[in-house]
């Protein structure tokens, strides 16, 4: 029984589409250096996705997804501290950025037509900067919609299950570019010799010796 749930958590969260690897702004795929932060910010997503731009369904989600974020990096345990929406100057990483596609779709034909019928979509983009200067460090890349096969999986993969899975991601990335060199900075200290000729060796009494002869 508890293998099978695991089974249905997991097929869930594994919908089409995907969420990116975090990226530099210059498109490049080395990964940001996050090892000095500690304290994260996430403020709520703005509406992308309206013409209007100010719709208050997409603005609400906007509030809901940046709360799944800010959970999903506190679950992960690895920065000190993770808040909402404050305005502060302290050296932090801020996460923000747009909804660009949300719907719902529709359950009751995803599970029984499938083939993309009711397919629920999202997508965002998200951007992570440094708290004090506002310079964007990494982006990161959300385009989730329900599995295109249908069935009872397709039918409960809402953009709730998006968001989930896409801010799970993002916590991992940040975590990614925050321990990025620890592993190999170790094994780079462990692989260069010790240059120092006289490691180990008792230098007053070879004064002494010296003094003696």
């Amino acid at each position: 029984m508890k293998n099978l749930i695991l089974l249905i958590a997991t097929l869930i969260l594994t919908v089409c589409g995907t969420t990116s690897n975090i990226r530099r702004p210059n498109k490049t795929a080395n990964l940001p250096d996050f090892r000095e932060y500690n304290h994260i910010i996430v403020n709520d997503f703005t509406d992308g996705a309206s013409k209007s731009s100010d719709d208050p369904h997409i603005i609400a989600e906007g509030k809901r997804f940046a709360d799944i974020i800010a959970s999903s990096i506190k679950l992960k345990n690895l920065y000190a501290r993770v808040e909402r929406n404050i305005d502060s100057s302290d050296s932090a990483l801020l996460i923000d950025s747009k909804i660009t596609k949300c719907s719902e779709g529709n359950a009751f034909m995803r599970t029984l037509v499938g083939f993309g019928a009711g397919s629920s979509l999202f997508d965002a983009h998200i951007s992570i900067k440094d708290n004090k200067t506002k310079q964007l460090l990494g982006e990161i890349d959300a385009s989730k919609m329900s599995w295109a096969l249908g069935g009872v999986i397709a039918g409960i993969q809402d953009v709730n299950s998006h968001m989930h899975s896409a801010a799970s991601k993002i916590a991992d990335e940040c975590n990614k570019a925050k321990t990025r060199n620890n592993k190999k900075e170790k094994k780079l200290s462990s692989a260069i010799p010790d240059t120092n000729p006289l490691q180990g060796v008792d230098v007053q009494a070879l004064d002494t010796k010296t003094v003696e002869n």
